[in-house]
């Protein structure tokens, strides 16, 4: 086997994929990092690996991407904000928010924005791998690019200080930032065990899927009950984490943790397996709620079974190919997908689906493929016409086309 790289072995440093879509990244990166340091691009990386907090820092600012912005997708902070609203209501206030891979920062004070004025004792943190983004964070000083959905002047407690808007001294104070790698370290805020409200978006598809698997599995311990976590639109799980129940009207991007666990009466009954002969002999409904049945129950592959056994079923292909996807067999998921597209060619949540599983592919001609279609597809339509029959609307779809088309 051929020995492992400085590029591959800055990936796995940072438990980030490394494939034809981001290789030159990493290269531009450690090439700008050699110029910085007057060595070749292997020498800096080895210096990086070695523990060489100068190299490192140089590599991480060159290869971290750092595209945010104020109110990015301005729907997750007002989701945001009635949670927050809900909260004060039933008298437990939010106490607690948490950025992570917050960048250069604004996100973290635009939750403290929409937070605040129902959360009086509010604390929001900010993690992120780069340092150098970090001290732009603390700073809070931003150019007009940060404030490209929303005009400066409309946010309140941001003041034009020497041609840059500086936020104001009370938001700085409600922010606490700190440097984390989420490929290595405990996924929590310093001298926080829980937290009421969690922004990941657009950091978990950067990672291997066993990685972002564990760091969503943590962010899921890591909230509080009754607490709201928000993902990016290309990381919403199709089926949400245990313990966790998606919110109404989101598509998956923002999950929540319930206050109170009911326990059951008495000990659920094992799913019945049935027999080839009998799942045939079953009406097509029975077989799909059953799928349905035991993908809540965790028993993916049960479920699969199941939905595979209609193979002309619209509703059973779409679950087969989310029991694959979350699965990680995407050759599977995509067959699945071909099937119902092969049947209603112009099927939405297909195309959508069949993006994310070129994105996780690493297949940039089928990305590309897919982004045309859902661009036809929504083109001339209203946001909020619904799309597909769990609700998914036309906004949601251009929230994704946005987001990948602000991928590196």
């Amino acid at each position: 086997m051929k020995p492992a790289g400085p590029l591959e072995l800055l990936a796995e440093l940072l438990g980030h994929r490394l494939a034809d879509d981001n290789r030159r990244l990493f290269e531009d990166g450690l090439h700008k990092t050699g110029l910085a340091l007057g060595v070749s691009p292997e020498v800096a990386a080895r210096r990086a690996l070695a523990g060489d907090k100068v190299a490192y820092r140089e590599v991480i600012s060159a290869i971290t991407v750092g595209e945010t912005y104020f109110f990015r997708h301005p729907e997750h902070f007002q989701l945001a904000r009635d949670h927050a609203a809900r909260a004060a209501a039933d008298g437990r206030p939010v106490r607690t928010a948490w950025s992570v891979g917050c960048a250069t920062g604004e996100e973290a004070y635009s939750l403290c924005l929409s937070l605040s004025p129902h959360a009086p004792e509010l604390r929001v943190h900010g993690g992120d791998i780069s340092l150098e983004s970090l001290e732009v964070a603390r700073l809070g000083r931003y150019g007009s690019w940060s404030f490209r959905d929303r005009p400066p002047d409309e946010l309140g407690e941001v003041a034009l200080l020497g041609g840059q808007w500086e936020v104001s001294p009370r938001l700085k104070s409600m922010v606490a930032f700190h440097e984390m790698n989420l490929a290595r370290e405990p996924l929590q805020p310093p001298g926080l065990q829980q937290v009421d409200v969690i922004f990941c978006r657009n950091v978990l598809l950067y990672f291997l899927p066993d990685h972002a698997a564990r760091i969503l599995s943590s962010l899921a311990a890591a909230l509080a009950a009754g607490g709201l976590l928000v993902l990016g639109a290309l990381e919403a799980p199709a089926i949400p984490p245990v313990g966790l129940a998606a919110v109404p009207d989101s598509n998956g991007c923002a999950l929540h943790k319930p206050l109170f666990a009911r326990p059951p009466e008495r000990p659920a009954p094992p799913p019945r397996r049935y027999s080839t002969a009998e799942r045939r002999a079953l009406p097509s409904v029975d077989v799909l709620s059953m799928a349905r049945r035991l993908a809540d129950a965790g028993d993916l592959e049960g479920s699969l079974r199941m939905a595979e056994s209609l193979p002309d079923s619209l509703e059973a292909l779409e679950l087969a190919s989310t029991v694959c996807f979350e699965r990680g067999d995407l050759t599977r998921a995509r067959l699945h997908l071909a099937r119902l597209l092969e049947l209603t060619p112009d099927h939405v949540p297909a195309h959508l689906r069949l993006a994310l599983v070129a994105l996780r592919a690493h297949d940039l001609d089928l990305l590309e493929r897919s982004e045309r279609e859902l661009v036809r597809l929504v083109s001339g339509r209203r946001d909020d016409e619904e799309v597909g029959r769990d609700g998914m609307k036309v906004a949601y779809v251009r929230q994704v086309l946005a987001d990948l088309r602000g991928l590196p």
